[in-house]
Formats: C-alpha cells, sequence, structure tokens
C-alpha cells in the first residue's frame, strides 16, 4: 500500500524514504544528528520528507532548516 502513495513530487513514498535515508547518510550532518532526526523523531520518513518538500529550495537547505527549526527544539526538550 504505501508503495501505490504519491508524495508531492510524484514519486512513490517508499521511493522518497529511501532517497531521503541515503540524503541524510550522505549528508555533512554529523552521524548522530542523523541518527537522532530518523530514529528517534516521532515522525516517518516520508513526514520528514515532506517537511523539505513544502520549501522549494535545496536539499541541504531543507535539512538545515527542519534541523535548526524543529529537531534542536525536541531534542533540548528532553
Amino acid at each position: 500500500m504505501v508503495d501505490k502513495l504519491k508524495s508531492l513530487s510524484g514519486e512513490s513514498v517508499e521511493y522518497e524514504s529511501r532517497i531521503l535515508t541515503r540524503f541524510l547518510k550522505h549528508s555533512s550532518i554529523s552521524k548522530t544528528l542523523k541518527n537522532h532526526v530518523i530514529h528517534t523523531l516521532d515522525i516517518t520518513h516520508t513526514e520528514f520528507y515532506e517537511q523539505f518538500m513544502l520549501h522549494h529550495i535545496s536539499y541541504q537547505d531543507k535539512l538545515a532548516h527542519f534541523v535548526k527549526h524543529d529537531f534542536i527544539q525536541k531534542w533540548q526538550a528532553k
């Protein structure tokens, strides 16, 4: 069912989740931050990806924006 869903870009959610995971693994964000984003925030890969898609900017800028405005706040709250 997941692969039948379409996101804003028209690709399958499953495909986009794999792209997001690969992007996070190869980005300049530290491994600790990436693992925390992927595994401990209460969001799915798809929701994380769609957060990027809300803005028409580069992936690095999207990731930095998400980390700065959402992740840091959640991490500090723990």
